[in-house]
């Protein structure tokens, strides 16, 4: 914008240029003298006024005389006609200056408005900008509702999977006795058809005293004929509560039972605040009995006997609830377990466990003796860390190498699978556990837990990388006890740490240590019992902790 500033400086010297050397004003009817100067007529006229006698006229500029012939006398002086042209196109000048002036005046009201329009429409735009945000605030809202209508259709979904497994385990244990007690006396029979078939007519009387005795322990049985009842399940919904409860409650499940289950008059709650903690520990490095080599999976039975997956020693170990040796788990040669892994039992009683070198699921009975091989759709990755078995009866199965985690009806076939893929994918999941209508994975790699839905959707995440309460380094072993609290083996950190059913941190207890009693190197896998007893697999110290706490008041 030089340009400008020149034009208004070339403007101002013109102006000071174009005024009478004797008024100072802007030239009127400019005459030349002989200088070439140029001064007013009406100034050149008051001047020969105020000198009358003089037949000249001196220039106000450079004193020099100039004649004057009288009588036309200035009006014979020439006329400055370039000074004339000069004004002419001053005042033109002016007049474009005035109109610039004035359109630069309209150019700043109009910048005004501009910035008075820019400022409504950013209001306008922060606007729509609340409005989404108040949006997305009420669909969280909703989705939270939503979420916890969810949670509560899991829970009693959940509690109608155990009324009903409970039922149809009775019916399996009647069935179970009445097949074996039909079996023996159709054995019976067909002796006693036997010997009457070889037998003449002129049966001795011994014969047939004989026979009628056998006969008569098929009608000296005595037993129960009466047709089991099942106890009746009905789902009862809530309209009496208000419209919030009712969105997240849904209403409760009523099993209408003719008699007190005693299974949940045992449930043990731990009181892991209490420093009144008794550990016990069993095991040595090596492959005798009662000796590990790098232990891996454990499990507790429901009568409190400990399996434990003997990893390198490629054999699984029985132990009583006080750790002393009971026997070893192995079948025949062909269906050897090699490397076990991750052990659960299942609610029949059988040990489920994968075997490293056929990479399959194995189903063992109590002796060791392979009931089946799941044989899965899905192939199984090189490692396999961890078994867990849920109330339904599932086989939840993390498949290490693969980073998912996929889940098997006890028949074998795959149900679900989940983790592998998305922006929230697994990094070496080492166990998972189910537990009212959650998946609950140890997330190894990414030093984590995370949680799912039934459907195997993502939820949240659970801990950090660290070192502090609730953070963890490489997390493997987990279950959830009788009362949802969250246990973890934290690996890297040499620490078993309880959190709540919300992943809220309760307590850690443990740290490196290879002999003391409760300190770990590499704990690797943790199993509650029913009497709320903690069973770790210290796997670099080749040995079994107990932990049993003071039960909750």
């Amino acid at each position: 914008m030089s340009w400008i500033r020149d034009q208004g400086h070339l403007f101002r010297v013109l102006e000071e240029e174009l005024k009478c050397p004797v008024c100072l004003e802007e030239f009127e009817e400019p005459k030349n003298l002989c200088c070439s100067h140029t001064v007013c007529k009406q100034c050149l006229s008051q001047m020969v006024e105020h000198h009358r006698r003089q037949p000249f006229l001196r220039c106000p500029t450079c004193r020099r005389e100039t004649e004057i012939d009288f009588p036309g006398g200035i009006d014979n002086l020439p006329t400055n006609y370039i000074v004339i042209s000069l004004i002419s196109g001053k005042s033109k000048i002016r007049d474009i200056k005035e109109v610039e002036d004035r359109v630069n005046e309209c150019k700043q009201t109009l910048q005004v408005k501009e910035g008075f329009l820019s400022t409504i429409m950013d209001i306008s735009q922060s606007l729509g900008n609340r409005r989404q945000q108040v949006e997305g605030d009420i669909r969280q809202a909703a989705e939270r509702i939503v979420q916890m209508v969810r949670a509560r259709e899991e829970e009693l979904i959940q509690d109608l999977n155990l009324a009903v497994a409970r039922q149809q385990r009775d019916l399996r244990q009647q069935k179970e006795v009445m097949q074996n007690l039909i079996a023996r006396e159709n054995g019976i029979l067909n002796d006693a058809l036997q010997q009457i078939n070889v037998l003449s007519p002129k049966m001795p009387v011994e014969a047939k005293a004989s026979i009628l005795s056998q006969l008569r322990e098929i009608d000296g049985t005595e037993l129960s004929m009466d047709i089991p009842e099942i106890d009746p399940i009905v789902f009862i919904h809530n309209p009496s509560v208000s419209e919030s409860e009712q969105l997240t409650k849904l209403g409760k499940l009523e099993v209408h039972s003719s008699h007190e289950d005693s299974a949940s008059s045992d449930v043990h709650s731990n009181d892991y605040l209490s420093d009144d903690i008794e550990i016990r520990a069993f095991g040595t490095p090596g492959c005798e009995e009662g000796e590990f080599t790098l232990p891996w999976g454990v499990a507790i039975r429901d009568d409190g006997c400990i399996a434990v997956a003997d990893h390198a020693n490629n054999r699984i170990q029985v132990f009583d609830s006080q750790g002393s040796f009971l026997h070893f788990l192995t079948d025949d040669e062909v269906e050897s377990v090699h490397l076990p892994t991750g052990i659960a039992f299942d609610l029949d009683h059988h040990l489920v466990t994968f075997d490293d070198e056929t990479h399959k699921i194995k189903v063992l009975d109590s002796e060791g003796r392979l009931i089946r091989s799941l044989n899965t759709e899905a192939e199984l990755g090189n490692k396999v860390e961890g078994v867990s078995v849920d109330n339904e009866g599932r086989i939840i199965v993390t498949d290490s190498s693969n980073e998912r985690v996929l889940v098997f009806h006890h028949s074998g076939h795959l149900c679900l699978e989940f983790g592998a893929d998305g922006r929230e994918k697994l990094g070496w999941p080492s166990s998972a556990v189910f537990h009212k209508g959650r998946f609950i994975v140890s997330d190894t790699f990414n030093h984590c837990l995370k949680v799912y839905n039934r459907h195997g959707v993502y939820l949240q995440q659970i801990g950090r990388s660290g070192r502090e309460p609730g953070q963890f380094i490489k997390p493997r072993g987990l279950t959830v006890d009788s009362g949802g609290n969250i246990l973890v083996c934290d690996s890297g950190n040499c620490r078993i740490q309880v959190l709540d059913s919300d992943g809220n941190f309760v307590k850690s207890f443990g740290g490196f240590g290879e002999e003391e009693e409760g300190k770990f190197c590499l704990p690797y896998s943790v199993a509650v019992g029913k009497q709320g007893e903690l069973v770790v697999s210290d796997c670099n110290s080749h040995r079994i902790q107990i932990f049993r706490f003071p039960p909750q008041d």
